[in-house]
């Protein structure tokens, strides 16, 4: 048999088997090293987010029992009591406070107000658990956890004080291991970013701006809640007016990691008749021209220093429109509320520059409000789009000195003159139970008086609600002296 035959009948040699079985033992060493690494890490993180859900659940609960002053009387002791804690764990700053710490036993002997079984998942009860809190500020701090039972040799603060800064590949590796959760105080290093405060728009029958901010529980634990400022201010025509917290309407929302404050400041009203627009924001000196937009702009700041932390301040802004709808423009009105519709009359809200007007939706009367006539000699157009306008109360201007005599003319529209050879229209409005009193000779439901105005698809009609007559004059309280007339569609 030829030589090179011979030789591919030749098989692996015993050292070339045992490479290949090494090489494959070393691989399912490693991969099984991988194994139990992956697995480790799902234990700690389980016990991990079994920490963090009872930190949360325990959070809400100081939450309660603080609003009823009941939150010190369960937690405070001397028995488990921790003074010197520091505030911000791992970093240069050496913050205290005064801690104390409560085990799940504690919870099933005596101060289950703290933690109520049913607030948990019930495998989560039969754990065992230390939860730390800060009373003071009703802040927990800390939550240590086991499915069985944690490493604590000796006294708990001794414990504590070794175990609340270690990383999680330590607690992993100690046996058992130790799950915790010590909210965003423990997340945030040495540096805390203040979140940005919301702001909040309500654009209705009154038009208020609210600011929510919020303080980290770490800052309150060291008394620090009043160096966390709030800095509101409203631009109009590219003049800075503070919105001062002192004039405002103040309410606490405590959360799970902070203290959550609102401030509410009113802006417009309708029935309050020193809170409108042209009254709160006007300067000396300065003409504005009223129903432009405005611009809100929040900041929240620490008004101080921290050694070893940096407190990073954030800014919001939002926008609206100052006396009506937002989208509005410089010649366009949106009417959405009988706030809105009600600023369409320059007396009443200062309005310039409006041209024509756009309802958006039904718009309902408010109760014990009585509509002024609309004067604005401006105004060119009103489109109702077919929406209707519910109940209005509607008085007259007799008594009104700043517009002259011959306007005192009542109705949803007192006057509609707008400017001079310009065309004036009212289209598709629609007035329903609307009660008119004056006493003034010239009036009318939709409008007052005018001067070649339009008056294209609108309707002026009751609804009869009563069950005792179908007689129309008995429901406006009519006599038999007065008459309907509907005339034409121009006057």
């Amino acid at each position: 048999m030829p030589y090179y035959a011979r030789r591919r009948q030749k098989g692996f040699t015993i050292q070339e088997m045992l490479i290949v079985v090494l090489i494959t033992v070393i691989l399912l060493a490693m991969s099984m090293i991988g194994i139990v690494t992956y697995s480790r890490y799902l234990r700690i993180t389980e016990l991990d987010n079994s920490a963090k859900g009872i930190f949360m659940a325990a959070q809400n609960r100081a939450i309660l029992l603080s609003t009823s002053h009941r939150l010190e009387e369960y937690v405070v002791g001397s028995d488990n009591k921790m003074d010197d804690v520091d505030v911000f764990p791992g970093t240069g700053n050496t913050s205290k406070m005064t801690a104390y710490y409560i085990h799940s036993d504690d919870l099933k002997n005596g101060k289950s107000e703290l933690l109520p079984k049913d607030t948990i998942d019930p495998q989560l009860w039969e754990g065992d658990f230390y939860i730390i809190y800060e009373p003071k500020s009703a802040s927990v701090v800390d939550v240590f956890f086991n499915k069985g039972k944690l490493p604590v040799e000796g006294d708990f603060p001794s414990f504590y004080k070794k175990w609340r800064t270690q990383p999680r590949k330590v607690r992993m590796k100690s046996k058992p291991m130790i799950g915790y959760y010590g909210g965003e105080a423990a997340k945030g290093g040495d540096t805390i970013s203040l979140r940005t405060p919301v702001i909040e728009i309500s654009n209705t029958n009154t038009l208020t701006v609210t600011v929510k901010y919020w303080v980290p529980r770490s800052l309150a634990q060291i008394g620090a809640t009043g160096k966390v400022a709030l800095d509101v201010k409203l631009n109009y025509e590219k003049t800075d007016f503070p919105l001062l917290v002192t004039d405002a309407e103040k309410q606490e929302n405590p959360e799970i990691s902070y203290l959550g404050y609102s401030y509410t400041w009113t802006l417009d009203s309708l029935q309050d008749e020193n809170k409108r627009f042209h009254k709160l924001f006007s300067k000396a000196g300065k003409q504005f021209v009223y129903g432009k937009d405005f611009v809100i702009d929040a900041g929240v700041s620490y008004k101080g220093t921290l050694d070893g932390i940096h407190i990073n301040s954030s800014r919001k802004t939002a926008e609206d429109n100052s006396l009506f709808a937002k989208g509005s423009t410089k010649d366009v009105a949106l009417i959405g509320y009988l706030r809105h519709l009600q600023n369409l009359d320059t007396v009443f809200s200062h309005v310039k520059e409006k041209t024509s007007a756009k309802q958006l939706n039904d718009i309902y009367n408010v109760d014990g409000y009585t509509f002024r006539p609309i004067f604005n000699r401006v105004l060119q157009s009103y489109d109702g789009v077919k929406f209707a306008i519910h109940d209005l109360q509607i008085g007259d201007r007799v008594n009104d000195t700043t517009i002259a005599p011959e306007t005192h003319a009542a109705g949803l529209f007192g006057t509609f003159s707008g400017a001079a050879n310009a065309k004036k229209e009212i289209k598709n409005t629609r007035l329903v139970n609307t009660n008119l009193t004056t006493t003034n000779g010239v009036a009318g439901v939709l409008l007052g008086a005018g001067d070649s105005v339009d008056l294209t698809n609108c309707q002026v009609y009751w609804e009869n609600k009563s069950e005792q007559t179908n007689d129309l004059r008995d429901l406006l309280g009519s006599d038999n002296e007065l008459k309907y007339q509907a005339k034409g569609t121009s006057i």
